[in-house]
């Protein structure tokens, strides 16, 4: 699969997949923000590298949360509710908005799952706006030597 070189990807055993990737998709609830850690709504919009993977259902991991931010259907626009951690940080403006996330791709019918994880930051929240991922042709080393398998821009209002 062109456009694939940057993700891990793992196939599973029939009993593996259900014991590991379906109870964690049947078990784990994404983080939602308490009522008065509610900022507003962000979105996310995937570029996928491969049609294959419009049918898979995506794990989209925040650091800055330190949880599942969203488990479910692959959607062009994928929108959240976003905690004011997420969007502005009591230790400086310097960091609004910067996270950096795991996506992961679970396709159910080959038990296979596709992974993209990196340590680079990334501006991803902004209230109301939606941040466009682009995964790479292939992985980059970022300026610590670190690599990194997606690009992250904020594009588009809600």
């Amino acid at each position: 699969m062109s456009g694939m070189a940057v993700f891990h990807k793992q196939s599973w055993s029939e009993e593996d997949f259900k014991n590991i990737i379906l109870n964690e998709i049947n078990t784990t609830n994404p983080f939602k923000p308490l009522a008065d850690d509610y900022a507003g709504k962000v979105a996310i919009n995937i570029e996928l590298p491969e049609e294959s993977l419009r049918n898979s259902i995506v794990k989209i991991y925040s650091f800055v949360m330190q949880k599942n931010i969203y488990i479910g259907p692959y959607k062009e626009k994928i929108i959240i509710s976003a905690d004011k951690k997420m969007v502005k940080s009591e230790e400086s403006e310097k960091y609004d908005g910067m996270d950096i996330l795991d996506l992961s791709f679970i396709d159910k019918n080959n038990r296979i799952t596709y992974t993209c994880e990196q340590e680079k930051i990334y501006k991803i929240w902004q209230l109301n706006k939606m941040v466009t991922i682009q995964f790479l042709s292939r992985k980059k080393l970022d300026e610590n030597d670190q690599p990194y398998c997606y690009a992250a821009q904020i594009t588009d209002s809600l």
